[in-house]
């Protein structure tokens, strides 16, 4: 009998870690790619400063917009100077 006490008392102490991993991976994989393309689309935002600063920078030095768009794509590192590199 103390066996079957011991078995069953063990059952009931992983079962709040098992509904944890049957319900929660799958909510982690659903809800992490969206998670991490808001975080992509905060730091682009962030990042929006920097580069105006760069293209009003190069405008002072040469008034041409396209070569200051290509100065700024080329001299930034994140997602929206690469993004603007690609269209300039």
């Amino acid at each position: 009998m103390g066996t079957l006490t011991t078995v069953v008392a063990g059952t009931v102490a992983l079962l709040p870690l098992a509904v944890v991993l049957g319900a929660g991976l799958p909510l982690a994989a659903r809800n992490a790619p969206i998670a991490v393309a808001a975080l992509s689309r905060t730091r682009a935002v962030g990042d929006a400063p920097a580069l105006f600063g760069r293209l009003t920078l190069r405008l002072r030095v040469e008034p041409s917009l396209e070569r200051a768009v290509a100065f700024a794509g080329r001299s930034g590192d994140g997602d929206l100077a690469a993004s603007l590199r690609e269209h300039a």
